[in-house]
């Protein structure tokens, strides 16, 4: 980092990040401690902290610390706007109204979308919409008796345990297409604590079950629904949620750059996307073999900020990606009172520690303060 008025990337080499999710804004946090000259885009005023949105269906103050203002975090640094062009050989990228904004090196970190409000749409991008929007599924959610969600997923288990421990009354059913709870590859102890959980929220989740009526569904507007599954089981429900369906934002790379199989960018050790010196992918959209975590992508932006910082320093030398290198394989808050957490080498975590670390209040506290703020 640099420090006094000195900058740790020199001023003539302006970095472009694109997308603010975890990801984004910690590498723009990293370069504005470093002092250095960037310029953070996004279509949204708000940094989306997206693991605390689970508990907005049943806690509206929730909204306000899902919503980190970026012009008060990063000033004129900040360009709220859609990156629909990447110009690599100009070294340059084209906003939709036109503005163009010139960069040494580019960070894409355009993340990925889903349903509201647990994920960004495209659709919201101020923070008075964002809480609306969630004032409106919060209301659904006291309206309705019993509560369907699609997927069984880290996200599918957060959302309904919020749910059943507020009102224990509802009846709350989580459809999960996997054989596993949550996912695959877990020990037999984080697999039974799970299950014990969904016990004791009186919590009915369904394993191996594909809904096949996604499209008569309307999420989270009460009404009259039936979610049905291939294995021809049938689930009544005046409310429904997806937590499944998850879309990596590729627009701006995909015809230009290039990507896997999963529509990431390919990258090397370094994540410099292949065949650029000067472009890196880090977050979701980038082609390593991490789980999707904000951890990782928070990770993934330390290391490009020090590599950076290194590559301008004689005495410095860059250092790789360490993929699946993680200390924790999961961090599952189940409600504000459970958790779940399984550590890299397959031993449960100590409960009350995962509880304090997330399921408190889902890591607001900690993401406000890294971005100099105080969570509301």
């Amino acid at each position: 980092m640099g420090s006094g008025s000195s900058s740790a990337i020199p001023k003539d080499q302006h970095v472009v990040v694109v997308g603010a999710g975890y990801g984004g804004s910690q590498l723009a946090t990293d370069l504005q401690k470093g002092k250095c000259s960037f310029s953070l885009i996004d279509p949204q005023e708000f940094m989306h902290h997206c693991v605390a949105s689970v508990r907005t269906v049943v806690n509206t103050d929730y909204a306000a610390k899902c919503c980190v203002p970026l012009k008060k975090v990063f000033g004129k640094n900040f360009v709220q706007g859609k990156v629909v062009k990447v110009d690599v050989d100009n070294k340059c990228v084209e906003l939709d109204g036109g503005k163009v904004i010139r960069y040494k090196t580019l960070v894409l970190a355009t993340g990925s979308r889903s349903f509201m409000p647990f994920k960004s749409n495209g659709d919201v991008t101020t923070i008075k919409e964002y809480i609306e929007k969630v004032n409106q599924v919060n209301a659904e959610v006291g309206k309705a008796e019993s509560v369907v969600v699609v997927g069984g997923g880290a996200v599918g288990i957060e959302v309904a345990a919020e749910i059943a421990e507020v009102y224990p009354d509802k009846k709350v059913t989580v459809i999960h297409n996997k054989a596993d709870m949550v996912a695959p590859g877990y020990s037999d102890a984080f697999y039974t604590r799970a299950a014990e959980c969904m016990t004791e929220l009186n919590i009915n989740y369904v394993t191996g079950e594909r809904v096949s009526n996604l499209d008569e569904l309307t999420f989270g507007v009460c009404g009259e629904y039936v979610v049905k599954t291939e294995q021809g089981n049938e689930f009544p429900a005046q409310l429904v949620f997806r937590t499944t369906g998850v879309t990596l934002n590729s627009e701006v790379y995909s015809s230009s750059l290039p990507v896997d199989d999963k529509g990431r960018l390919k990258v090397d050790d370094h994540l410099r996307v292949e065949g650029q010196e000067d472009i890196y992918a880090i977050g979701d959209i980038c082609g390593t073999e991490d789980p999707n975590l904000a951890y990782v992508a928070r990770e993934q932006a330390n290391l490009v900020y020090a590599n950076l910082a290194a590559a301008t320093a004689s005495d410095q030398t860059t250092k790789p990606w360490a993929q699946n290198a993680l200390p924790m394989k999961i961090a599952l808050a189940v409600g504000s009172q459970r958790a779940i957490g399984l550590t890299a080498s397959g031993d449960l975590a100590p409960e009350p520690h995962i509880i304090g670390f997330k399921s408190r209040d889902l890591m607001s506290g900690m993401i406000w303060e890294s971005m100099g703020l105080k969570s509301p």
